[in-house]
């Protein structure tokens, strides 16, 4: 599921969306920083294209497996491979950080 602002827009576009009325969406920032678990090794981020036919586990899994063997690179465009097999039908976007 991805969160929706009026139920109109998805989170990630309504960034810089003139449509929505900017008292709906501030442009102020929020951070917050985490402390990093040992356990953790990359990053993974993407929109809704990505989302939409596969979830979080199944990514990290996806990654995981070929993270030893494989440039980031290849890495995802394995992961834009494997999501157009499972027919997405949105554009796609993923950045991996290496940690």
């Amino acid at each position: 599921d991805v969160p929706h602002v009026e139920n109109q827009i998805a989170i990630s576009r309504a960034l810089h969306d003139y449509s929505i009325d900017k008292h709906i969406i501030p442009a102020l920032t929020d951070i917050i920083q985490y402390s990093k678990q040992s356990s953790v090794a990359y990053i993974i981020f993407a929109c809704d294209g990505i989302w939409d036919v596969i979830n979080n586990q199944q990514v990290a899994t996806f990654v995981s497996n070929k993270i030893s063997s494989n440039i980031l690179q290849d890495i995802i465009s394995q992961l834009l491979d494997e999501c157009l097999k499972l027919e997405t039908m949105d554009n796609m976007s993923v950045y991996i950080v290496k940690l």
